[in-house]
């Protein structure tokens, strides 16, 4: 396979796998964070909680993440620069679309792909 073959399926990839990560979150809509007593040791009264309008900004993560991908794939298919990053980018936005699904089974499971992310 070409270098410019495998370089446009890798920003195929990348397109696919950020709408996979935009898509979770219809896929697991009524995520309003942790309870309590999800964690292993309880958080009570968190010092910090943000404001529930705080997470709007996924909504721009997603759309400039899926505006780069397609710029990728439309512009920087075959860009050598381009190419070193992608199967790490797929391999975060996968992991990243499994996030949601997790974190509404097990909060300490969610930190673990956070942290693979």
């Amino acid at each position: 396979m070409s270098s410019d073959t495998r370089n446009i399926l890798w920003a195929i990839g990348v397109v696919l796998a950020a709408l996979a990560f935009g898509l979770s979150s219809l896929v697991v809509p009524d995520f309003g964070g942790f309870d309590a007593d999800q964690f292993p040791i309880p958080q009570e009264d968190p010092a910090v909680q943000p404001a529930g309008y705080a997470f709007a900004i996924w909504g721009v993560i997603y759309l400039w993440l899926f505006v780069g991908a397609v710029y990728g794939l439309s512009r920087r298919a075959t860009a050598e620069d381009w190419a070193e990053m992608r199967p790490y980018l797929v391999l975060s936005l996968v992991v990243g679309a499994g996030w949601l699904p997790v974190a509404k089974m097990s909060a300490l499971a969610a930190a673990v792909l956070i942290w693979a992310c």
